[in-house]
Protein backbone atom coordinates (compact mmCIF):
# COMPACT_ATOMS: atom_id res chain seq x y z
CA UNK A 1 0.00 0.00 0.00
CA UNK A 2 1.13 3.70 -0.28
CA UNK A 3 0.33 5.98 2.21
CA UNK A 4 1.12 9.62 0.66
CA UNK A 5 1.12 12.69 2.69
CA UNK A 6 0.99 16.26 2.21
CA UNK A 7 1.76 16.25 -1.61
CA UNK A 8 4.06 19.45 -1.48
CA UNK A 9 6.32 17.30 1.24
CA UNK A 10 6.85 14.63 -1.46
CA UNK A 11 6.62 16.06 -5.08
CA UNK A 12 10.69 17.29 -4.52
CA UNK A 13 11.55 14.06 -4.06
CA UNK A 14 9.02 11.46 -5.85
CA UNK A 15 7.66 14.05 -9.04
CA UNK A 16 6.05 10.51 -9.87
CA UNK A 17 3.70 10.85 -6.76
CA UNK A 18 2.25 14.52 -8.55
CA UNK A 19 0.09 11.21 -10.72
CA UNK A 20 -1.87 10.19 -8.06
CA UNK A 21 -5.27 9.89 -8.66
CA UNK A 22 -7.08 13.00 -7.69
CA UNK A 23 -9.74 11.28 -5.58
CA UNK A 24 -6.53 10.40 -3.20
CA UNK A 25 -5.00 13.49 -3.19
CA UNK A 26 -8.04 15.56 -2.38
CA UNK A 27 -9.91 13.36 0.33
CA UNK A 28 -10.35 14.56 3.82
CA UNK A 29 -7.24 14.16 6.48
CA UNK A 30 -7.62 11.30 8.60
CA UNK A 31 -9.45 12.04 11.91
CA UNK A 32 -8.90 9.94 15.18
CA UNK A 33 -12.00 8.56 16.82
CA UNK A 34 -12.76 11.00 19.65
CA UNK A 35 -14.65 9.72 23.13
CA UNK A 36 -17.18 12.66 23.90
CA UNK A 37 -18.84 11.17 27.02
CA UNK A 38 -20.30 8.25 28.37
CA UNK A 39 -24.23 7.25 28.77
CA UNK A 40 -24.12 5.48 31.91
CA UNK A 41 -27.27 3.28 33.58
CA UNK A 42 -27.39 2.08 37.15
CA UNK A 43 -30.43 -0.54 37.22
CA UNK A 44 -31.65 -2.36 40.74
CA UNK A 45 -34.41 -3.96 40.29
CA UNK A 46 -37.15 -2.22 38.80
CA UNK A 47 -35.08 1.44 39.51
CA UNK A 48 -33.29 2.95 37.18
CA UNK A 49 -31.50 6.29 36.91
CA UNK A 50 -29.56 7.34 33.39
CA UNK A 51 -27.18 9.32 33.20
CA UNK A 52 -25.04 11.15 30.33
CA UNK A 53 -21.70 12.17 31.46
CA UNK A 54 -18.11 13.54 30.27
CA UNK A 55 -14.72 11.58 30.28
CA UNK A 56 -13.15 12.21 33.85
CA UNK A 57 -16.52 12.59 35.74
CA UNK A 58 -17.41 10.48 38.87
CA UNK A 59 -20.62 8.43 38.73
CA UNK A 60 -21.87 7.19 42.06
CA UNK A 61 -23.20 3.32 42.65
CA UNK A 62 -24.64 1.58 45.12
CA UNK A 63 -23.74 -2.31 46.13
CA UNK A 64 -25.54 -4.71 43.80
CA UNK A 65 -26.69 -1.77 41.29
CA UNK A 66 -25.93 -3.44 37.52
CA UNK A 67 -23.71 -0.33 35.77
CA UNK A 68 -24.27 -0.08 32.14
CA UNK A 69 -21.81 2.47 30.16
CA UNK A 70 -22.51 3.24 26.63
CA UNK A 71 -19.14 5.21 24.96
CA UNK A 72 -20.03 8.27 22.90
CA UNK A 73 -18.00 8.90 19.88
CA UNK A 74 -17.59 12.12 18.03
CA UNK A 75 -19.19 11.65 14.10
CA UNK A 76 -16.61 11.03 11.52
CA UNK A 77 -14.70 8.86 13.81
CA UNK A 78 -15.09 6.15 10.89
CA UNK A 79 -14.20 7.68 8.09
CA UNK A 80 -14.42 6.19 4.03
CA UNK A 81 -10.59 6.44 2.57
CA UNK A 82 -9.44 5.94 -0.82
CA UNK A 83 -5.55 4.10 -1.25
CA UNK A 84 -3.43 3.03 -4.02
CA UNK A 85 -2.39 -0.87 -3.93
CA UNK A 86 -0.35 -2.59 -6.26
CA UNK A 87 -1.90 -5.96 -6.59
CA UNK A 88 0.65 -8.24 -7.93
CA UNK A 89 3.76 -6.55 -5.62
CA UNK A 90 6.15 -5.55 -9.40
CA UNK A 91 6.44 -2.17 -8.75
CA UNK A 92 4.30 1.06 -9.34
CA UNK A 93 2.36 -0.50 -12.81
CA UNK A 94 0.09 -1.41 -13.00
CA UNK A 95 -2.21 0.21 -9.38
CA UNK A 96 -5.57 0.39 -8.39
CA UNK A 97 -7.55 2.51 -6.39
CA UNK A 98 -8.52 0.66 -3.03
CA UNK A 99 -12.31 2.31 -1.82
CA UNK A 100 -12.06 1.60 2.19
CA UNK A 101 -14.57 2.58 5.33
CA UNK A 102 -12.52 2.39 9.18
CA UNK A 103 -13.68 -0.05 11.50
CA UNK A 104 -13.74 1.19 15.45
CA UNK A 105 -12.13 -1.13 18.04
CA UNK A 106 -12.69 -0.48 21.92
CA UNK A 107 -10.93 -2.11 24.94
CA UNK A 108 -11.81 -1.71 28.70
CA UNK A 109 -10.35 -2.21 31.52
CA UNK A 110 -10.99 -1.56 35.32
CA UNK A 111 -8.74 -0.50 38.19
CA UNK A 112 -11.14 -2.99 40.64
CA UNK A 113 -12.69 -5.81 40.74
CA UNK A 114 -16.32 -6.59 39.83
CA UNK A 115 -19.03 -8.66 39.48
CA UNK A 116 -20.23 -10.17 35.96
CA UNK A 117 -18.32 -8.17 34.28
CA UNK A 118 -18.94 -8.12 30.54
CA UNK A 119 -17.05 -6.18 27.81
CA UNK A 120 -17.15 -5.65 23.87
CA UNK A 121 -15.50 -7.66 22.12
CA UNK A 122 -12.46 -5.41 19.55
CA UNK A 123 -14.83 -6.52 16.80
CA UNK A 124 -18.29 -4.78 17.98
CA UNK A 125 -17.82 -1.14 19.22
CA UNK A 126 -21.88 -1.13 20.05
CA UNK A 127 -22.11 -3.03 23.08
CA UNK A 128 -22.48 -2.07 26.57
CA UNK A 129 -19.59 -2.26 28.70
CA UNK A 130 -21.98 -4.11 31.85
CA UNK A 131 -21.08 -5.08 35.55
CA UNK A 132 -22.56 -5.48 38.68
CA UNK A 133 -20.97 -3.61 41.66
CA UNK A 134 -20.16 -5.48 44.28
CA UNK A 135 -21.20 -5.52 48.19
CA UNK A 136 -18.22 -3.77 49.47
CA UNK A 137 -17.13 -1.71 46.14
CA UNK A 138 -13.61 0.02 46.11
CA UNK A 139 -13.15 3.42 44.13
CA UNK A 140 -12.74 2.19 40.41
CA UNK A 141 -11.57 3.92 37.13
CA UNK A 142 -12.61 2.84 33.69
CA UNK A 143 -10.08 3.37 31.04
CA UNK A 144 -11.13 2.71 27.74
CA UNK A 145 -8.95 2.74 24.59
CA UNK A 146 -10.70 3.17 20.89
CA UNK A 147 -8.74 3.17 18.06
CA UNK A 148 -9.56 2.74 14.20
CA UNK A 149 -8.06 0.33 11.70
CA UNK A 150 -5.73 3.41 10.07
CA UNK A 151 -3.90 4.40 13.50
CA UNK A 152 -6.32 6.50 15.08
CA UNK A 153 -6.22 6.31 18.42
CA UNK A 154 -8.51 7.81 21.71
CA UNK A 155 -8.14 7.36 25.51
CA UNK A 156 -10.55 8.09 28.20
CA UNK A 157 -11.45 7.55 31.45
CA UNK A 158 -14.31 7.17 33.81
CA UNK A 159 -14.33 6.79 37.36
CA UNK A 160 -16.79 5.36 39.63
CA UNK A 161 -17.06 5.90 43.67
CA UNK A 162 -19.22 4.10 46.52
CA UNK A 163 -22.44 6.16 46.74
CA UNK A 164 -22.33 4.79 50.85
CA UNK A 165 -20.61 5.34 53.11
Amino acid sequence: MHVPGPLWAVLPFAPELGELPLEVITQAPDTHPDVIGFRVSRERGADRIELLVEPEDTVLVEPGEHVTVLPLLAGGGAQDYVDIVDPDGTGPEPTEVLHGFEQVFLEVAMSALVEEFGAPTRYDPDADIEWVVPEHPEPLTMFLSVRDDRAGASFARLHFASDTP
